[in-house]
């Protein structure tokens, strides 16, 4: 994993000579760790064995260990001397930190100014936080580097689905049909323009036609495309099979798990996103490509100063397009599909208007599942797909569960 566990040595001004009253002796770290040491030390727990954390999880713990430290020096008092009333006043400052602990404009880390809070958390923000903080302290207790969690009153069970509520943050096929035409409808008048407009077609398939998760889509290559051929001895128990499908493999889901997931259904698709590209039509064994790519071609700095080495990078890299690799830069090109949809759009729909507003990456996998139950799929292949490890989370897309099962109860009572 590329996430860097640097977290920033918050030096608390006044420390007691005394050991923290909190302070145990842990009999499996190594002595002499700084409490950023301990803390990497439960990083690094994170990112091993089966149940590690996705890149994308272990940047947002990181950056919940830095707001810890930060606001520890802000109260000058270490992690290991909080009482409930710091956890207490810490978890209330998530949610209306003070102003001068807001970071305005583009401070770089390592800067006096520079803060870990950007603005108030949301509810749901704070909460997780509240999540990954209790996770931490329950770690640093059971180690033994701490004799008692200062958390554990304020009900760190993190946010609960309510039993039988139904997923309702998801584009109807209208809207999702919409947005389509929407970008079809452009005027491209040059390559670049067309490949963009190839390029976004193909975003639109690929969240709604596989259900992949933004982090899985900006992690995977155009190699993680293969065609996997069906064994004579299935093919000769299933006739109706085809030769092979097209897979695409998930390398780091949710929880380190891998997957592959169906992706025939975007193959065309992808082949005029990849010919807008400049690309053959089909990727080819182990291409390291993006799968989603940038619209704008890398042009290097030149200097005069240039190593022998350098001018080769610079001849390789010029040109090339770079994928587009964070989370954020995809959720604005998705919001700018809808937002050109409802341009496009004159006879608007209030309520599928409204979902077109809100609707982001995520909301296109909830569509992918919804459209994949509603269509009669078995429930465990759609949790397969989606990559839940619990069928109960998978529940959430089934809208006539609760009146078929009624109805089947009541056929069994009555015999009828």
């Amino acid at each position: 994993m590329s996430t860097e566990l640097v977290i920033e040595s918050y030096v608390v001004e006044n420390l007691s000579s005394a050991p923290p009253r909190n302070r145990a002796t842990s009999p499996v770290l190594p002595a002499g760790l700084s409490e950023q040491d301990v803390v990497i030390q439960w990083l690094k727990t994170k990112i091993a064995g089966d149940g590690r954390l996705a890149e994308t999880t272990l940047a947002q713990y990181v950056v919940e260990a830095r707001r810890l430290f930060w606001y520890a020096r802000w109260i000058d008092t270490p992690i290991s001397e909080w009482t409930l009333e710091e956890a207490g006043d810490y978890l209330s400052f998530l949610k209306a930190p003070d102003k001068a602990a807001i970071c305005t404009g583009r401070v770089p880390r390592g800067d006096p100014r520079w803060t870990p809070f950007r603005k108030a958390l949301s509810k749901a923000s704070a909460r997780q936080s509240q999540v990954i903080a209790g996770s931490l302290f329950k770690w640093l207790v059971a180690v033994q580097y701490l004799r008692a969690d200062p958390f554990a009153g304020y009900g760190l069970a993190g946010k609960r689905r309510q039993r039988g509520k139904k997923q309702k943050r998801f584009v109807g096929q209208d809207g999702i049909e919409l947005a389509r035409d929407a970008i079809a409808a452009r005027e491209c008048r040059t390559d670049r323009e067309r490949a963009k407009q190839a390029r976004d077609l193909f975003v639109m398939e690929l969240f709604t036609k596989t259900g992949l998760r933004t982090s899985e889509a900006i992690n995977a290559s155009m190699g993680s495309i293969q065609f996997v051929r069906f064994t004579a001895a299935q093919r000769a128990k299933h006739p109706e099979y085809p030769e092979g499908v097209w897979m695409l493999e998930v390398e780091s889901g949710k929880g380190g798990q891998r997957r592959t997931v169906s992706c025939a259904a975007v193959m065309g698709s992808l082949q005029d996103y990849r010919v807008a590209y400049g690309l053959s039509s089909l990727p080819a064994p182990g291409e390291t490509t993006p799968l989603l790519l940038g619209a704008r071609r890398r042009t290097p700095e030149l200097s005069r100063n240039l190593s022998a080495r350098g001018v080769r990078a610079l001849r390789r890299d010029l040109g090339t397009i770079d994928g587009i690799t964070d989370r954020s830069s995809l959720y604005r090109l998705v919001k700018a599909i809808f937002k050109e949809a409802l341009a496009w759009w004159d006879a608007r729909d209030p309520v599928e208007a409204d979902k077109l507003e809100r609707a982001s990456t995520h909301w296109l996998r909830h569509s992918f599942a919804k459209n994949l139950v509603a269509s009669g799929a078995d429930l465990l292949i759609v949790a397969n797909n989606l990559g839940h490890a619990d069928l109960n989370t998978t529940r959430v897309y089934i809208d006539d569960e609760e009146t078929a099962r009624a109805f089947e109860t009541e056929k069994f009572l009555t015999g009828r």
